[in-house]
């Protein structure tokens, strides 16, 4: 959008920061994911399997928008935040037996309560 729209750049900008607070936020280095879910006071809920679902895809999707926004910025500390969040997700999601990324993953390896937890990518 900021390149489509360049007289409101500032804009964007501007909220591209906030969502990259957001993303720092949700993820979780000593997971090496970003939940879905997380307590108000940012604590990952490992008490209920729906807190602790987690979706490597997203991640990937959030690492490949740090990765864009760190090379623009030339912000060699985003860029490589963006590559832990991309290895954490494709250590977890990878399928080592068939290939693929899982949809969902228990980011403390117990089975997933959703119907699609064996689908992929």
């Amino acid at each position: 959008m900021r390149e489509a729209d360049e007289d409101n750049a500032k804009e964007y900008d501007d909220i591209i920061t906030d969502l990259i607070e957001d993303i720092k936020e949700f993820y979780k280095p000593e997971y090496r994911a970003m939940f879905e879910t997380v307590g108000v006071d940012g604590r990952v809920i490992t008490e209920s399997a729906p807190c602790r679902v987690v979706n490597p895809g997203h991640d990937m999707e959030c690492s490949w928008f740090l990765l864009e926004e760190g090379i623009r910025r030339k912000d060699e500390k985003m860029i490589c935040f963006a590559r832990e969040i991309f290895d954490g997700a494709f250590d977890r999601g990878w399928d080592e037996e068939y290939g693929g990324i899982f949809y969902f993953k228990d980011a403390l390896g117990l089975p997933v309560e959703s119907y699609e937890h064996d689908m992929k990518l």
